[in-house]
């Protein structure tokens, strides 16, 4: 495991002596890069160390699971949402080319009777 390597506590010394940290962690985020084929458990394990190390309520550590988790959980809230837009919007345009054509049947309808009124025909 990284952390057991001692040339590591080493650096973290060094970039403690350069710069402020707060408890020689820097402020904005921590990235762990891990093994490709590492187990759940296993990343469980660093993620709750990580947080005991740290041992401060502000923090929070996420992993690669916990956001396919929650990107699987939210494709489908999506996804419905998404189709109800679509049928609401068809639904709107169709009902707008109602109204549009049965105005223009209005209109036509309107001027061949004033055209009637006024004497002409259909030939």
């Amino acid at each position: 495991m990284i952390l057991d390597d001692p040339s590591v506590g080493v650096k973290l010394e060094q970039l403690n002596a350069q710069y402020q940290f707060k408890d020689g962690i820097p402020k904005v985020e921590v990235v762990v890069k891990t093994r490709d084929d590492i187990s759940r458990k296993e990343l469980e394990t660093i993620k709750y160390g990580l947080m005991q190390f740290v041992n401060d309520k502000g923090v929070y550590v996420d992993d690669r699971f916990s956001v396919e988790e929650f990107f699987k959980m939210m494709s489908a809230p999506t996804t419905a949402y998404a189709y109800f837009m679509s049928i609401m919007i068809l639904t709107l345009a169709f009902f707008m080319m109602i109204v549009s054509f049965s105005q223009k049947m209005k209109e036509l309808t309107w001027e061949q009777g004033v055209l009637r009124s006024i004497g002409l025909t259909q030939s």
